[in-house]
């Protein structure tokens, strides 16, 4: 699998992909082609608003601070789409 996996991503996503496979375990991954891979395979995902998210509804941070950190991975050139950040911002 890491093979096909490696025409297609990059060494440490098809690493992680394969290995999430393997262990059956969910994967952690935002970039979109990563994430449509590892879906077509059958691999369970969450990315940074989804794991917010979880952390928001355990009340583990508050929604300020969630917000805090969209803004703080946004200007690390971490892109995020209106929709996702309506997520935290609504919630």
């Amino acid at each position: 699998m890491y093979e096909m996996l490696r025409k297609r991503l990059d060494k440490g996503e098809s690493e992680f992909i394969a290995l999430a496979k393997k262990l059956a375990l969910p994967l952690i991954i935002d970039e979109r082609k990563g994430r449509k891979i590892a879906q077509s395979l059958g691999v369970d995902i969450i990315g940074f608003v989804g794991i917010a998210l979880k952390l928001l509804e355990k009340e583990i941070i508050s929604k300020s601070k969630a917000i805090k950190i969209v803004k703080q991975v946004e200007e690390n050139d971490f892109r995020l789409s209106d929709g996702l950040k309506a997520l935290i911002y609504d919630f």
